[in-house]
């Protein structure tokens, strides 16, 4: 049995089957190369329009949550212009539009700011009730302002009670000014309601489209750990199963002189061709399974 021919016949044999086996494997490989490669780049394309529609959804998310937070602190100020006045600053007592609280501390001080800075735009300066919006837009606040109301009622007070002793760094008292609800329309609530309505449906499409780029993102690694699991054993099969016992049978005369050689060879051409065998049907079995499901 451990005659030098028999062993190298042997090895033969084996080298044989075993490439026989790797031809099969090497073709469907090829197979799932191709058709793996196909569903990749599918997946990407899908993953880049997913990127690009998640990105343009997030630019719409961002542009209605600005908008909407500028919309609850136009709403905050009209709820508390009036009792900014009054030296009210007990914040907690009022509707936050929602606004954080740090939110709603910025914009007291930012009122009280406008105050200070409208007392010097129209102090000690003579004018008339339809002078303010020129006064106004002189000094670059226009409409589009979202303190132009606070300023646009001071600049009413002080016309109306037009250079009275006030001091240097006074402001008007305005306790009794009551202030029409200029946000509050039914038109500018029904626009209000629709931006928080949309703003609400891209937020909910933005995050289906985030877990489906996460599932795709999934697939394309699953599929890369699976050909190189593929080329891994393929490769390892080949070199071990094939290309080191045919190196070794050409410098077979090395047994004469080292005759333990062709036993440690008559081990690994055994033990090599039942590992390639089982590694071959696990993963032939593999992708059937791949296949069937």
């Amino acid at each position: 049995m451990f005659d030098l021919d028999n062993i190298l016949h042997f090895a033969e044999l084996n080298i044989q089957t075993i490439g026989i086996f790797i031809a099969i494997i090497g073709g469907l490989l090829v197979t799932k190369l191709l058709n793996l490669k196909i569903e990749k780049s599918e997946l990407i394309d899908k993953l880049n329009i997913l990127n690009i529609e998640i990105e343009y959804n997030s630019d719409r998310i961002k542009t209605r949550k600005e908008k909407i937070f500028k919309n609850n602190r136009e709403a905050f100020i009209d709820e508390i212009y009036t009792h900014v006045i009054e030296r009210d600053f007990n914040i907690d007592e009022y509707d936050a539009h929602g606004l954080s609280v740090e939110e709603r501390e910025q914009t007291y001080k930012d009122i009280i700011d406008v105050y200070k800075k409208a007392g010097s735009i129209f102090r000690d300066r003579e004018y008339y009730h339809e002078d303010i919006e020129k006064i106004l837009s002189e000094n670059k606040i226009y409409h589009d302002n979202e303190m132009y109301w606070v300023y646009y009622d001071i600049g009413s007070e002080f016309a109306e009670v037009r250079r009275t002793n006030y001091g240097p760094n006074s402001l008007p008292d305005l306790g009794s000014l009551k202030i029409s609800n200029k946000f509050a329309t039914l038109q500018k609530n029904l626009e209000e309601r629709d931006l928080t309505n949309d703003y609400t449906k891209i937020v909910d499409i933005n995050n289906w489209r985030i877990i489906e780029k996460q599932d795709i993102e999934s697939k394309i690694k699953a599929i890369d750990v699976n050909l190189n699991i593929d080329l891994l054993t393929f490769l390892l099969i080949t070199i071990f199963g094939i290309i080191v016992p045919q190196v070794i049978i050409s410098i077979h005369p090395l047994f004469i002189n080292y005759k333990f050689l062709k036993y440690w060879f008559a081990v690994y051409s055994i033990l090599t061709f039942i590992i390639s065998m089982l590694a071959m049907i696990v993963y032939i079995f593999n992708m059937y399974k791949s296949l069937k499901k």
